[in-house]
């Protein structure tokens, strides 16, 4: 049953990971530095450079704008909850900070929203505030600049600072308490207006009571920090290593059947301690659920239980975190491993079977997460009866810029599309501050960025034009092997079908030597022999490059169906011939054998390779599709 009357049928949550907002037009609280004036305004602005941007996954500076694009759809579709599984800022600082939650009190007090937050490997960077800071901010000149907080290595509390650099707390990465102290209206604590409120560390004492039991008095004396916390230890060879940390795990009911499940899936593990006998943990960026099975366990318990009760008090449970609870490259994960640099494409946050199987047993059945900036559905069904869906929702700070909308249905339904971001107003604000930068790279003889990016002529294209950047810049060196990297990339797409079809009769390794013989030539007949017949066109296959293919098949990682647009389905329809052909010539080893050991190896790898290609365009729905929570079934919309 559903606790969901007639009238409120269709109430719909936003989920908006990876915000990653940086405050643009902040304010330095110390003076320590006044930003850059901006032509267009005249505003200063505190931004970091377009060349540090084309090597992060993220867009910086544009989050400013993105957000409030975000909210304003948010507003005019009528939605009234928005939540924000994790990275809501872009490290924790205190001039961040501040600025999120000033748009988020501007929502809050005109248009009634109420914001439900979740934490993120940024935001808290570690369980507690450390120095931090970066070394490519935009500087008065143009020239990177150096900004960190009193403590780091830049700027040593004795001592003179790194010459050039600026030193200021508002770039400190805070930690659990100070963050939760700037967001604890966003979910983190309770407030009168909820019907429920509890954490993992005081729900035993509410087992037996429903939402009409619920006292905000006596919720606020449960929700204070010194009572939300947890030891977390690890064993390093002769001494064992713990730290207190905080929980900022919480449940809420907002409106009569809706319960919202925000699950801190942060893991810091311990791994020494420094001269003045402070703890130091390592980042939870790679720790995932698999570490919160092992270091978290009462979490497990306290989800269990959560999910028991809203079976049977009728809610409908939408839990969120950070990060995936279920494998997120469309069952391609192994094939990635073999076929790119082992452990590349960030494999490591992968949550393997057994993790997701045993998160599914506690009767969850429906997550969304962030961290990994993509588009994506992953559907377990398990034989003992239970599912597990794991929605991967976008960035609005990445290709593809986006935010899921869920929307609850009559007859135990849950509607969920995916919102993209394709104008954002203001998005190009920042492009003369980018144009200086680039002019006084050119003026000192450094490589620059590519300009093309400040043709975009919305936010979409922008973001297309960013991860463009950043796979010439990260990606092709960290993910591609050397032989496909150094040699294939100039590869047109006829050459691509060729390679398939070649016949080498010599034990030769090198590809210059494959394309130089007369077995190439004679697969160029072929392949033109065989497009004949097919009625085909070859000279489609010439008008693009192999790192065409790269650059759409990360556009497809990212954004899945929703990538088909930029790339267009001609182009898509030559990618799966290819793919297909290359299986064929796999498969017809028997009765056509290779006689060379590196093009069999080259060729198996490329297979996996397109296989991979065509798992990102085949997966679960993901654009648009309905859930039935009493099967797990999946129908696209």
């Amino acid at each position: 049953m559903s606790a969901f009357t007639q009238a409120e049928q269709d109430v719909r949550v936003a989920f908006m990971p990876d915000i990653h907002f940086h405050n643009v037009y902040g304010d330095f609280q110390d003076k320590q530095f006044s930003g850059v004036k901006n032509p267009l305004n005249g505003k200063p602005a505190t931004i970091r450079t377009m060349a540090a941007q084309l090597k992060s996954t993220r867009l910086f500076n544009e989050s400013y704008f993105a957000l409030r694009a975000a909210l304003d759809d948010v507003v005019k579709r009528g939605v009234k909850f928005v939540a924000l599984p994790g990275d809501f800022s872009d490290n924790g600082q205190p001039l961040h900070m501040r600025g999120l939650l000033k748009v988020l009190q501007y929502y809050e007090r005109h248009h009634g929203l109420m914001f439900f937050a979740a934490p993120g490997n940024h935001d808290p960077v570690r369980p507690y505030t450390r120095p931090a800071g970066a070394d490519d901010f935009l500087g008065r000149d143009g020239h990177p600049q150096a900004i960190y907080s009193p403590g780091s290595a830049a700027c040593p509390r004795k001592g003179k600072a790194r010459a050039g650099v600026i030193c200021s707390e508002e770039v400190a990465e805070l930690g659990y308490r100070e963050i939760i102290g700037h967001l604890e209206t966003m979910g983190f604590m309770p407030r009168p207006n909820y019907l429920h409120w509890e954490t993992p560390f005081d729900y035993v004492s509410l087992k037996s009571k429903g939402p009409s039991n619920y006292g905000y008095k006596q919720a606020l004396s449960k929700a204070e920090l010194t009572q939300r916390q947890y030891q977390i230890c690890q064993q390093k060879h002769e001494q064992k290593i713990c730290q207190q940390q905080i929980d900022a795990s919480y449940l809420v009911e907002p409106v009569p059947g809706l319960w919202l499940l925000s699950i801190d899936a942060n893991v810091y593990v311990p791994e020494s301690i420094d001269a003045d006998g402070n703890v130091k943990s390592a980042g939870s960026g790679n720790a995932g659920y698999k570490a919160v099975l092992k270091h978290k366990p009462f979490l497990l318990d306290w989800i269990r239980d959560v999910a028991k009760r809203a079976e049977q008090q009728g809610k409908t449970l939408l839990s969120f975190s950070h990060f995936p609870m279920v494998e997120f490259y469309d069952n391609r994960s192994d094939l990635i491993n073999t076929a790119f640099v082992p452990g590349s494409m960030q494999m490591q946050r992968r949550p393997g079977e057994e993790v997701s199987h045993q998160l599914a047993k506690t009767g969850l059945r429906v997550h969304i997460a962030g961290h990994m900036h993509i588009n994506d559905t992953g559907l377990r069904r398990y034989s003992d009866g239970h599912y597990l869906l794991n929605i991967q929702a976008p960035s609005l700070a990445a290709y593809v810029p986006a935010y899921k909308l869920l929307s609850v249905k009559a007859g135990r339904k849950l509607d969920v599309k995916t919102i993209v971001l394709e104008d954002v107003p203001d998005f190009d604000q920042l492009f003369e501050l980018y144009r200086f930068e680039r002019r006084q790279l050119l003026v000192a003889g450094k490589p620059a960025w590519d300009a093309s990016i400040l043709d975009a002529k919305n936010y979409r294209e922008f973001a297309k034009h960013h991860l463009h950047g950043l796979v010439e810049q990260r990606f092709l060196d960290n993910d591609w092997p050397n032989d496909i990297r150094q040699s294939m990339l100039h590869w047109n797409g006829l050459d691509l079908l060729s390679f398939n079809f070649l016949m080498l009769e010599s034990e030769t390794s090198k590809l210059e030597d494959w394309r130089a013989s007369k077995a190439w030539q004679q697969a160029r007949k072929l392949v033109k022999a065989f497009c004949k017949r097919q009625g085909m066109n070859c000279r489609d296959y010439e008008r693009w490059r192999f790192k065409d293919f790269v650059h759409d098949l990360y556009r497809l990682r990212n954004a899945d169906s929703l990538a088909l647009d930029d790339i267009g389905q001609s182009r898509m329809n030559q990618y799966l011939f290819l793919s297909k052909a290359a299986k064929a010539r796999l498969y017809t080893q028997a009765s056509k054998p290779f006689n060379n050991a590196a093009y069999k190896d080259l060729l198996t790898r490329m297979a996996y390779i397109y296989d991979v290609f065509e798992g990102f365009s085949e997966g679960q729905a993901s654009n648009h599709f309905e859930l039935d929570l009493a099967t797990g079934f999946v129908t696209r919309q």
